[in-house]
Order: structure tokens, then sequence, then C-alpha cells
């Protein structure tokens, strides 16, 4: 197993020196864009060397705290610029984009109990919560017997035949951008970090992986619509600039948000390891299978659902699921695979 791993750090290593060496030194070349740090080569194959973003005046969020809706909109512009030159490269070297399509047996796996704990440990906080018995019971239903994986998959085996694919950095959270600020304190600018991850996908996955893990109560409750719009304009306009046919409507970004619903329900249940002010036991989260009676011993509940930050923002955080149907989907969904 520790060979297994070993490879697929040496993987994620490459990948991303690929990603800034090949990919974005091809997107120079069609834009002027400063959203991701310069970066100069390295002998060893395995490193980068990338700009000190601290001598621009860019600067790390705090996590626990969340971003607010300037955050949030720096953030989608940049990102949806990012989607739009993945595309537009693709079209002039298509084998460069198509070769960061590659999944790991061994993440998988892990990947496959962690899901199953995320939401086990969300249920068995929800138990004694009589106004989230909605919520207590979806989740718990879909924890059985790997259904909720199951469905997991066939979402993103269907986001595999999408038209609209590009290059997706796939861990959009608050620690993976710095932003600068003006004299007032408002965020101006930001560069995105950390492209270890990055896939070849349909970019909505990326965006609301975004707006599960990093916006505030504030922007969840009501400006989720802005970010949905200034996301399509911001595709489109940047598609558009690099004469590119491919378009995204705002229907059919709402659309294909509520059927990326088991990526909210998914990443909402494991927000609680983000907020967290101590470091969670990584080894039993992601090897160890709970179960139903035994989440609330594990010493991953212990540590991340019962943080100051963690009692913050749940259990309200899942009423904006709830409003947006995440948990209806699910239960339709569950109905259908039992």
């Amino acid at each position: 197993m520790a060979q297994r791993l070993g490879e697929v750090m040496k993987q994620l290593y490459l990948s991303e020196v690929k990603y800034y060496c090949e990919f974005i030194s091809e997107t120079y070349k069609l834009i002027k864009h400063d959203v991701v740090p310069k970066h100069y080569k390295s002998p060893n194959p395995l490193c980068l060397v990338m700009e000190d973003l601290s001598v621009s005046g860019f600067k790390m969020v705090d996590r626990r705290k969340l971003l607010d809706f300037d955050h949030c909109k720096l953030f989608t512009e940049a990102s949806a610029k990012l989607h739009a030159l993945g595309v537009a490269v693709h079209r002039s070297n298509p084998e460069l984009i198509e070769s960061f399509d590659t999944d790991s047996i061994t993440v998988n796996e892990k990947f496959k109990v962690s899901m199953a704990n995320s939401l086990l440990c969300m249920a068995a906080y929800l138990e004694d919560k009589p106004d989230y018995r909605k919520q207590f019971q979806v989740i718990i239903e879909a924890s059985e017997n790997d259904v909720f994986w199951t469905i997991y998959k066939n979402m993103l085996d269907d986001y595999k035949l999408k038209a609209l694919r590009t290059l997706t950095q796939d861990d959009p959270w608050c620690t993976n951008m710095m932003f600068r600020y003006d004299n007032s304190g408002k965020p101006v600018g930001i560069n995105i970090l950390d492209f270890q991850c990055v896939k070849f996908n349909y970019p909505l996955l990326e965006f609301v992986m975004f707006l599960t893990t990093a916006p505030n109560m504030e922007v969840r409750e009501n400006r989720l619509n802005d970010l949905y719009q200034i996301y399509c304009d911001s595709l489109n306009g940047n598609l558009a600039e690099l004469g590119c046919s491919e378009k995204l409507s705002i229907e059919e970004l709402k659309t294909e948000i509520t059927h990326l619903s088991p990526l909210m329900l998914f990443w909402h249940c494991g927000l609680p390891m983000s907020l967290t002010e101590s470091g969670v036991d990584m080894e039993e989260y992601l090897t160890v299978r709970y179960s139903s009676d035994s989440a609330k011993d594990s010493s991953f509940y212990k540590t991340a659902f019962t943080c100051f930050y963690f009692d913050i923002y749940f259990p309200q955080i899942l009423d904006v699921y709830d409003k947006l149907g995440v948990y209806d989907y699910i239960s339709e969904k569950v109905k259908e695979i039992k």
C-alpha cells in the first residue's frame, strides 16, 4: 500500500508540473492573464519553482471563516477564465488536455471509505435534532450498503459524456487561493494555487464544489444566483474572446446544479473536517469504516463535529441545501437504487 500511495503522490506532483509548464505556458500564447502564480522550471522533475506572492501583497484567508461575496466573485471569475482557456487549448492540443484524465484506484478505494464516514458522522450529529429529521433520514438511508457511492459514481459517469469539458483544479478550497487587497481592505486580485489534482472534466463539477465548501452563510443564503450569473457571463465572455463556440446558459447551469446534488451532499457532509482548529486523524478517516453506532465515538467525529466553527455553521448550513432540493433529489435516487 505504501508503494502504491508513493506512486500516487509522484503522479500528483508530476501533474502540477505539467499543468504549469505545459498548459499554463500554452495559455500565455492565447491571452495575458495573472490568475495563477508565475512559475519557473526546476532541474528536479518533481519540483516547481513559484513566485513569492506575498511580495505582491497576496495573503491567505482564514479558512474557518469562509469567503464573503467579494472573495467568491474573484474566484468565480478567475476559475471561469481558466476553464475557458482549457477549452481553447483543447482545440489546438487535445492530447495535452486529455492526458490529465487519469483516475487512481488507490485514491478511489480510500475515497469510498471516507465518503461513507462523512455521511455517517453527519447522520450521528443530526439524530437527536427533530427539526432535521428529513436530512437525517435521507443521509442515513444513502449511507447504507454503499448506495450513495453508487449514486455518486453514476453522476460522475454521466458527466464524462458532456461535450463541455475542460481542465479543473478539482480542489477549490479557501487554502488554495490567495488574495490581494486595496487600502480599504477589499479584495481586488486573486491567484489560484495547487493543481496537483487537476482533471479533464465538466467545469460545473468544480464550480459546485467551490460553492459547497468555500462561501460564508450570507453568500449561501442570499447570493448564489448572483454567482451563477457571474460564472456564466465570465465563462461565455472568455470563450468568445478565445474564439470558441461553446456556451453555457444560465438555465442549463441551474438544471445541472440540481443534477449535481450528490456532489453537494458529499462536500457539505465533509465540510466539518475543513473547519477544525486542530488536525483530524486522517488515517482513521480514510481506512476505518464507521457504523451508525460507532461514528460518534470516532476520533474524526470528536474533532471535526465539536469544534467552535462547526457550531457556527451547522446545522443551519443544511437548510441551504434543503431549499436547493438536494435531499429530495438524493431521496429519489436512493429509491431508484433500492
